[in-house]
């Protein structure tokens, strides 16, 4: 989409035009509906009593890491997007690439993690009904966020501190971080 300078100002630093004002208003709504979405989610099984089962905690971790990619991620992105570069500082900068990559990583984890919880109730449903508990249900979480720290985190750390990034970038690219581990 061409814009011209017809339908193209300046408003606190950021040159406007009709695709870029679309883009911002269409990340806007699909951000609040993603952390509204989610919260609803939350909210639902913490007042219902019967909605708080094991399983439905692994659903309550998903929805927690998708608002935080509504709340952290996709409010950050859309701004990058309207300034064309990141405004703000490099600690918001590497809060931002943290809470992409962590967000992404738990929501696979915890896929992964239901998967098996569902392999193992039709598998032996019995031994599952008998054993599992909201217990077992929270440590398997705590364990993903700890897997997912323990791959991610020492990765993200390495680029944060071995690359020096021009003001107003933010992002992290797998090629500089190369030689962090054995070639394969």
């Amino acid at each position: 989409m061409n814009d011209t300078a017809a339908d193209a100002g300046e408003l606190g630093g950021v040159v406007w035009s009709t695709s870029k004002a679309l883009l911002f208003v269409f990340q806007l709504l699909v951000m609040l509906e993603t952390i509204f979405g989610n919260l609803l989610v939350v909210l639902s099984v913490k007042m219902e009593k019967k909605l708080q089962t094991p399983f439905n905690y692994y659903i309550v971790n998903l929805a927690i890491t998708d608002m935080n990619v509504g709340i952290s991620v996709m409010s950050l992105f859309a701004i990058y997007n309207l300034y064309g570069y990141f405004p703000f500082s490099t600690f918001v900068c590497g809060y931002w690439v943290w809470s992409d990559y962590t967000m992404t990583f738990e929501s696979v984890f915890t896929l992964m993690t239901i998967s098996i919880d569902r392999f193992w109730s039709v598998t032996w449903s019995t031994h599952y009904r008998n054993t599992y508990s909201v217990k077992k249900c929270l440590i398997l979480l705590g364990l993903t966020w700890c897997v997912v720290n323990t791959i991610w985190l020492p990765a993200f750390i390495y680029d944060r501190v071995a690359n020096a990034y021009a003001v107003g970038e933010c992002y992290w690219d797998p090629l500089r971080n190369r030689y962090l581990g054995p070639a394969c």
